[in-house]
């Protein structure tokens, strides 16, 4: 009797890596007038716990109930160096040592937050906004790009100095939803590419590509709103779940063609 000898092949898997939280902050501390003098014990989590922080701009912001609240005006929140430094040019650069190359290993990094509205039916919104300079100015329109979700459901986004107007909508509702932007690229460089896709609850509700402009490689950014008593929690950025390429043509044929020599072996 013939015996065919058996081959151990590989195993090969397509599917997607896991991202990894860079920061995390859950607000889980007592309720407070002064966000900037709040506890932060046991609130961070991730890689940058230590090296990050979160500080008010425009106004001085809030806890309750464990959110991060908002009050009234266009402000919002910064991330800045958890070095004692704090200021409105000492936010964090993305861009730089080994959180920058995390990120280009893993192409991009994904920002999300759930978020909470008063009401439902108003143009009120909040914001998320990359390439911020190194300063205070709220200003989406100074941003490589912002997108704005309301709470009547619509978006609206911004490329620097233009206006890209209304992206998809979303169901109103003054109950907690999630909202997740993947920002998908190569290189920090001015003039590279950047997809962001953003979803509200898991629907996609834009997908625009820009460039990174006039950063000289650095990448800041923030949250904003203009919606009184916005609440805010678990703000979260992670590196994107980067892709596992599927196995090439060439490869499968050729396992094909070596189960083939196999059999007629026997």
């Amino acid at each position: 009797m013939k015996k065919t000898p058996f081959l151990l092949l590989p195993v090969i898997f397509a599917g997607s890596a896991s991202a990894a939280v860079l920061f995390s902050d859950n607000f889980d501390t007592a309720d407070g007038t002064n966000f900037d003098a709040s506890d932060p014990t046991g609130r961070y989590s991730g890689t940058l716990a230590a090296d990050v922080v979160l500080r008010s701009y425009g106004a001085q912001q809030q806890i309750s109930g464990g959110q991060l609240l908002l009050p009234t005006g266009t402000t919002g929140v910064r991330f800045e160096n958890n070095d004692g430094t704090f200021g409105a040019d000492n936010r964090f650069d993305w861009a730089a040592g080994a959180t920058g190359s995390a990120i280009l290993d893993a192409l991009g990094f994904t920002v999300s937050f759930d978020v909470t509205h008063t009401g439902n039916a108003t143009t009120d919104w909040v914001s998320f906004q990359v390439g911020t300079i190194n300063a205070d100015n709220g200003n989406l329109t100074d941003d490589d790009y912002g997108i704005l979700f309301r709470q009547n459901g619509a978006t609206e986004r911004f490329d620097n100095s233009v206006n890209l107007g209304a992206g998809g909508t979303f169901t109103a509702t003054t109950t907690q939803r999630n909202i997740q932007i993947d920002y998908s690229f190569t290189s920090f460089a001015d003039g590279s590419d950047v997809t962001a896709t953003s979803y509200v609850d898991g629907v996609q509700v834009a997908s625009d590509t820009f460039q990174w402009d006039a950063n000289s490689g650095a990448m800041h950014m923030e949250l904003g709103h203009n919606d009184p008593n916005l609440l805010i929690d678990n703000l979260t950025v992670s590196t994107l779940g980067a892709a596992i390429p599927e196995p090439s043509t060439s490869l499968l044929s050729g396992l094909a063609l070596l189960g083939l020599l196999c059999r007629r072996s026997r």
